[in-house]
């Protein structure tokens, strides 16, 4: 609406329109756009603040897929992402894995990390297959210094026994009174069947104890060589050395000798040996490089240690105590007067 000037006539001015939606109430004031802005801008960034936590969590969560799942929070981490979280105990995005083949079964938060490198022995896999690596290769590594030290040991002992003084090891002639060769039979990794041989002798002799102790009349039965077995005819006589005061430890002199110099078949023993060693070493090693954790090399140490160990204490002991069993080795003691089995060497044979 239009209002016309109190004056009414045109001659006196030019006509005034004021619009009714521009009259306001006295006292009421527009404020500045510049105040406003100034006065709200406090509340931004408050608001701002208070958003922060929530959008910077699905910022990150916006990469979370296969391939990146290490950049997932613990509710996107699922199958929906082709993801799967195998944190063993509280949310860890480092246990925030690809799905195997996108197969993502698996129940959440079980344990189950598989192998991953970069989780070092964090990993529970990682630790077990390293455990495992390691024990594997010490078991075959262990092999050669087992069985090198058992060998030394026995030929230590042989030389030792041969070279003591007459006051330690006494000397008797023996009769081989029977000798057969052994067969056993075993199963090969393969399903095949072989064949062991063993040349057995059974020597008896006349053992004299030390002065003021019994003699003995022993039989034993005891493998020799293939060599021994071939020269020593049934029914002749052959040098044995026994242990005075334990007259179950002996040996054959003869035969002790050509046991002491090995054989080709000792040497290729010992190269088939070297390789299991060498499979063992390269096993156990491997166990660093493909799970990122050096627990491995624990069970490879001790298996090693405890071959050496086992080789040079346990081994040969334990074989020469089952020789000297009762199963192997008879001993009768005898008066002064009975006529020993066999000369004793150096002496004149008792009468009857």
């Amino acid at each position: 609406a239009r209002v016309r000037s109190r004056f009414g006539s045109s001659h006196l001015g030019p006509r005034v329109s004021i619009r009714l939606s521009q009259v306001r109430p006295l006292g009421m004031v527009r404020p500045p756009q510049a105040s406003l802005a100034k006065n709200l801008m406090p509340t931004n960034v408050i608001l701002l603040l208070l958003l922060v936590p929530v959008l910077l969590p699905k910022t990150v969560a916006a990469d979370c897929a296969r391939g990146n799942c290490g950049n997932c929070i613990e509710e996107d981490c699922s199958a929906a992402r082709e993801c799967h979280d195998r944190s063993p105990g509280a949310y860890d995005p480092r246990y925030c894995v690809d799905c195997e083949g996108g197969d993502c079964r698996q129940g959440v938060g079980d344990g189950y990390d598989g192998l991953n490198v970069d989780l070092g022995c964090s990993g529970k896999d990682n630790a077990i297959a390293a455990l495992l690596l390691g024990v594997l290769g010490g078991a075959f590594a262990c092999i050669l210094p087992c069985g090198g030290l058992c060998y030394q040991s026995q030929r230590t002992w042989l030389q030792d026994f041969v070279s003591a003084p007459a006051d330690e090891v006494g000397r008797a002639s023996a009769e081989v009174t029977s000798k057969w060769i052994a067969q056993g039979i075993y199963n090969n990794s393969d399903g095949s069947y072989g064949h062991s041989v063993s040349y057995m002798f059974l020597v008896k002799f006349f053992a004299r104890g030390k002065p003021g102790e019994a003699s003995y009349n022993v039989s034993a039965r005891t493998r020799v060589t293939g060599e021994t077995y071939d020269n020593v005819a049934q029914g002749s006589d052959i040098e044995v050395a026994y242990r005075l005061g334990n007259v179950r430890e002996f040996i054959l002199v003869e035969d002790a000798g050509k046991w002491s110099r090995g054989s080709g078949i000792l040497r290729c023993v010992c190269c088939a040996l070297s390789a299991f060693m060498g499979v063992g070493l390269v096993v156990g090693a491997a166990s660093l490089p493909l799970t990122g954790c050096y627990l491995g090399f624990i069970p490879l140490a001790l298996f090693l240690v405890g071959g050496a160990l086992a080789g040079k204490f346990l081994c040969f002991p334990l074989v020469r105590k089952i020789s000297q069993s009762s199963f192997y080795v008879t001993v009768t003691p005898c008066s002064p007067v009975e006529r020993p089995i066999a000369t004793v060497v150096g002496e004149a044979s008792a009468e009857a």
